[in-house]
């Protein structure tokens, strides 16, 4: 089941700044400085953030798929295209896409014409990929479609389309360099693809898909600790997000944010679960027609991530073309507070010999030098004087 269309018309975007005092829950546009240009249009890519970058890789623009890299620099506000030396992973869609100290791992996708299930790492301070090794253990079948998270240095890959619709379940151990069948056990999630999966603590979140036949809403969790499986207990008054595929999901914080999908058409509602109390809430931007009203249109097959407490959604598919729109959704304001250099030693420097407030005077050569008992903290010669037998200890 894989949905395509050709003959895109090019998206018109709508530039608008996007100010690092953008309030909390309000959408905005990501203009990037100095006129740089974007990755083109493009749905099923995959995304993370690595540091202070964004990057992505490959997807489809509507008549192939690519294998186009590129780097978002959150400090610089820039976007720029990698070009590694040497190969690179071939062109494809629907891929997984995880990182490991500072290294970037691509999995399995499909190029086209096949599903494939080869393994990439891009090491993102040299600037260069190479494969990784798959002939230990048991790596998953040539898949797409599917779900992964990195926990503890391993790679854990869930579901996806390999001809059948999987809920199969591995992992591969950055360490040890191998594949294995994750022994899983309790109530295992049906098979499915284009789900959503990530890790909070010692579990693993998996929300939704498509199990061939139709959209799903069932909220699941695998704890890591005791390989189990259990649908996730809610409660509260605001049901969960309606069945739906292709959509995001992210942790910040204590929460997990869930951003479009398809329902069968797009959509663009934003749902956050707080683990503290169990309850899932619809987060609602700005009133439309007021001041930072603007939202993204409904979308699937996009990305999204987090940096520095904000959401980051990038392109995807509205039904009739595809995006390269770049939307923020702050999750948290900004306090930018103007904390002055310490000037104790400058305040202590003006009671040096004066009269103000000292409780002690010397006479040096007949002179009087006004001070402070306090030097009996510095001095061990001062602290006998004053707090023994001596008579100045019941002099000024």
């Amino acid at each position: 089941m894989e949905r395509s269309t050709t003959g895109e018309a090019e998206m018109e975007v709508d530039d608008v700044e996007c100010s690092s005092k953008t309030a909390i829950n309000q959408w905005s546009l990501v203009k990037p400085f100095g006129g740089c240009q974007p990755p083109k249009q493009r749905s099923l890519h995959a995304s993370i953030v690595v540091g202070d970058c964004l990057y992505i890789f490959g997807g489809y623009d509507g008549s192939s798929r690519v294998n186009d890299f590129y780097k978002f620099s959150f400090k610089a506000s820039k976007w720029s295209q990698i070009h590694p030396a040497g190969s690179s992973p071939t062109a494809r869609d629907r891929h997984v896409v995880v990182s490991y100290a500072d290294k970037i791992y691509i999995f399995a996708g499909y190029d086209g014409n096949n599903r494939v299930n080869d393994f990439w790492q891009y090491d993102t301070e040299h600037e260069v990929w190479t494969t990784v090794d798959p002939a230990l253990g048991n790596p998953p079948t040539p898949r797409h479609s599917h779900s992964g998270v990195e926990y503890d240095g391993s790679m854990y890959i869930f579901a996806g389309y390999d001809g059948n619709y999987r809920s199969d379940f591995h992992r591969y151990n950055f360490q040890q360099r191998k594949w294995s069948i994750v022994p899983v056990k309790g109530s295992v999630p049906k098979a499915r693809y284009r789900t959503s999966a990530v890790a909070y603590k010692n579990r693993m979140l998996v929300v939704g898909g498509h199990d061939g036949a139709k959209h799903l809403n069932d909220f699941y969790q695998f704890n890591f600790d005791t390989l189990e499986w259990s649908l996730v207990e809610t409660t509260g008054q605001v049901p969960p997000p309606s069945p739906r595929d292709s959509h995001s999901a992210v942790i910040c914080g204590d929460s997990m944010y869930l951003f479009g999908g398809s329902t069968g058409s797009a959509r663009n509602d934003l749902y956050a679960f707080s683990f503290e109390t169990e309850q899932w809430t619809e987060v609602r931007s700005a009133p439309a027609g007021t001041k930072n009203s603007n939202v993204p249109c409904p979308r699937f097959c996009h990305t999204c991530d987090v940096y520095n407490n904000s959401l980051y959604v990038f392109g995807g598919y509205d039904g009739q073309q595809r995006l390269n729109d770049f939307w923020q959704f702050k999750l948290a304001t900004e306090v930018n507070i103007d904390i002055p250099s310490s000037s104790l030693v400058a305040d202590l420097r003006e009671f040096l010999n004066d009269a103000k407030l000292s409780d002690v005077t010397f006479l040096v050569e007949g002179k009087p030098v006004y001070a402070h008992k306090l030097l009996c903290m510095r001095c061990s010669y001062f602290r006998a004087m004053f707090e023994g037998q001596m008579r100045e200890a019941r002099a000024a």
